[in-house]
């Protein structure tokens, strides 16, 4: 994910005729790196999601949901990119098994309490 917010980043600087901008690819322990100058964040294993939550799945509520999510959007005029898929536990897109994910650990202290 993070290489492909750095991608989208320098894609707005240069065109199809010159390019201003180049980085190399994001190394395989950046994510140390990065935790390291941000002391707030932490990693850690979440769970798979329990099977009582993917049988109550539905396409109603689901639908209903998106549907919500677009009225919010709508009323506060929140622009697309500006959407992620973060919540209080980390982030994790289209997985359903134990995944490694990093997190605010102030959010952490608070969500335990």
């Amino acid at each position: 994910m993070a290489e492909e917010i750095r991608k989208q980043c320098v894609a707005q600087i240069n065109d199809a005729t010159i390019t201003l901008v180049n980085y190399p690819p994001i190394g395989i322990e950046w994510i140390t790196r990065f935790t390291k100058r941000h002391s707030t964040l932490q990693t850690l294993y979440v769970r798979q999601i329990d099977s009582f939550r993917v049988k109550e799945t539905t396409v109603e509520a689901i639908t209903r949901w998106l549907n919500t999510v677009q009225e919010i959007l709508h009323q506060y005029n929140i622009r697309q990119k500006n959407v992620y898929n973060i919540d209080e536990t980390g982030f994790a897109i289209g997985s359903t098994q134990a995944v490694c994910v990093l997190i605010d650990s102030r959010l952490r202290s608070k969500i335990q309490a």
